[in-house]
């Protein structure tokens, strides 16, 4: 098998393989170690975020801060890439029978790495021959036993239809190959559910051929990010050029070149539109746990990183990574300079968050915790080093700044022209911003400041009135998020009849809030008497 596989010269050993692995292993930690040293002076300068009167140009401090990590992160993930090609080449002892590259797309291209991200690559090749592509699927696999052998690919990841209603897998969740499911496979082979196996073992022909059928035909597919949307920011990592010449540059300056028609102007505004107003930067919130926890990558992260792309494929603007493409955005006014600000901060916040929550977890883990420690009182020790716990300050400037940006931005959907990118300032002031993520920080008595200052002082004599007023005019927070917001807030502030109005008016509406309302339903009900009693009773 071994012979078959590897070829007949091949000298692997259990030894040899474990000696490769140990090797991959030390550069990854590594680079975990080196990401951990440097994290710290962009923690002290997110902490910085807690002062009300921090210092003038702090958020350049933190993005220049963050963005060197992020490169610097990248660039050596890169150079395991790298490692890993290379030793792969050397157990199949066959020479590459042509010219090819491994490409880099995803956060590796893009300059947002971690050390525990998913490697998206394809191979492209000089030539696709029956031999050659024989060669570059054995490749391919050997990169990922190799990858595998790191120990952080839960086999969740490979679609193992038997293993998963009862295998209990307890691998970390670390640097491995994009998975093999139907929203994975970005891999050289693909993830074996498409009709064509090779779909990313391709020559720079192939691929520009792929790439411009897709373009100028688009699909319900591509509202979604088609094969054009992930080809967007491409990153060789690993080179055999002995002809010295580059076969993605020549992808690249083909696609570079390319003029949308209108169905595909079209879609591009479409998908832009349908990302503005995917998210709201929520938490869920789950106080039987002892706090609030939220999604890293789903909502803080994503939005920044994937707008970003959807503005450079909007505005056809050519993208390396997301740090020099937003600069070179801002400074051939491409974009408002207002824009560009909010951007840099957004991104490096997002990314600082992402990589802060893996590194504490030391796995591909979003757990995390906006809560003040004050709403984390009655958790224990062991759940609270369950989360990583986000810097407060950090969140509310973040949210007061994406909360507003997605209102402006959203409110001109169907109407958004990419001038209005150039031209319009985007006011970032929102009298939501401070109740939002006052709430969701745990804040309650701020919340409750900044209720009163929208709904008026007198608003707990009838709550249900006080936002039957409002309803009408809100535009930047949902009714549901809304409810949420005052029923807890009432609940913590123990103003309790007015929780209970709020609560009861919730189950009549049937409206469901982050699914709260229904989850606990039962408990706020069967306590609610108990509640009372005790309000009284501290009262007389």
């Amino acid at each position: 098998m071994q012979q078959k596989y590897w070829g007949k010269d091949s000298k692997i050993t259990f030894e040899k393989q474990n000696q490769i692995t140990n090797q991959l292993k030390e550069s990854l930690n590594d680079i975990r170690h080196k990401m951990r040293t440097d994290m710290v002076s962009a923690a002290q300068l997110a902490d910085k975020y807690e002062e009300e009167d921090h210092e003038r140009g702090l958020d350049m401090l933190f993005y220049n801060a963050v963005k060197k990590i992020s490169l610097d992160c990248s660039e050596l993930v890169s150079s395991l890439g790298d490692q890993i090609i290379q030793e792969s080449v050397k157990l199949l002892v066959e020479k590459p029978p042509c010219d090819f590259q491994a490409v880099a797309i995803g956060s590796l291209a893009k300059g947002e790495a971690t050390p525990y991200s998913d490697l998206e690559y394809l191979f492209i090749v000089e030539e696709k021959t029956k031999k050659t592509t024989s060669y570059f699927e054995k490749l391919a696999i050997t990169t990922y036993f190799l990858i595998g052998n790191l120990g952080e690919t839960k086999l969740s990841y490979m679609a193992i239809d038997e293993l998963q209603t009862w295998f209990k897998d307890t691998a970390i969740n670390g640097l491995k190959i994009d998975g093999l499911t139907t929203s994975a496979g970005n891999i050289p082979t693909g993830n074996g559910l498409t009709k064509s196996r090779n779909h990313f073992i391709v020559t720079a022909e192939e691929l520009i051929q792929h790439y411009k059928d897709m373009y100028n035909n688009p699909t319900e597919e591509s509202l979604r990010g088609d094969l054009t949307a992930m080809l967007t920011c491409t990153r060789p990592f690993y080179s055999k050029l002995d002809k010295h010449k580059d076969l993605c540059e020549e992808f690249r300056a083909q696609v570079d070149a390319l003029t949308p028609n209108l169905a595909r102007s079209t879609m591009n505004m479409q998908m832009f539109e349908a990302d503005i107003t995917k998210f709201d930067f929520l938490p869920t919130i789950k106080v039987h746990e002892g706090g609030y926890n939220a999604d890293v990558k789903k909502e803080l992260y994503r939005f920044p990183s994937i707008l970003l792309l959807d503005l450079c494929i909007l505005l056809r603007a050519k993208m390396d990574t997301s740090w020099s493409t937003l600069e070179r955005l801002i400074q051939e006014n491409t974009i408002s300079t207002k824009l560009g600000e909010v951007l840099k901060f957004s991104l490096a916040a997002a990314v600082y968050i992402r990589l802060s929550a893996y590194l504490f977890h030391n796995s591909h883990d979003d757990r995390m915790s906006v809560a003040a420690s004050i709403r984390l009182k009655s958790a224990s020790p062991a759940r609270k080093r369950m989360r990583w716990f986000l810097p407060n300050g950090l969140y509310c400037k973040m949210h007061a700044t994406l909360i507003p940006l997605r209102s402006r931005l959203s409110a001109r959907c169907g109407n958004l022209k990419p001038r209005d990118l150039v031209t319009s300032e985007f006011s970032m002031d929102s009298v939501w911003s401070k109740v939002i993520t006052r709430f969701f920080s745990g804040r309650c008595e701020e919340t409750f400041s900044a209720l009163k200052g929208i709904l008026g002082v007198d608003f707990c004599r009838d709550p249900v009135a006080a936002l039957k007023k409002l309803m009408p005019s809100l535009t930047e927070i949902s009714v549901s998020t809304l409810v949420q917001i005052m029923a807890e807030t009432m609940l913590m502030c123990e103003e309790f009849q007015s929780a209970l109005a709020l609560y009861k008016y919730a189950f009549d509406k049937k409206i469901a809030y982050q699914g709260i309302v229904w989850h606990y339903a039962s408990l706020i009900w069967e306590n609610m008497n108990r509640l009372l009693r005790q309000h009284n009773k501290l009262h007389h």
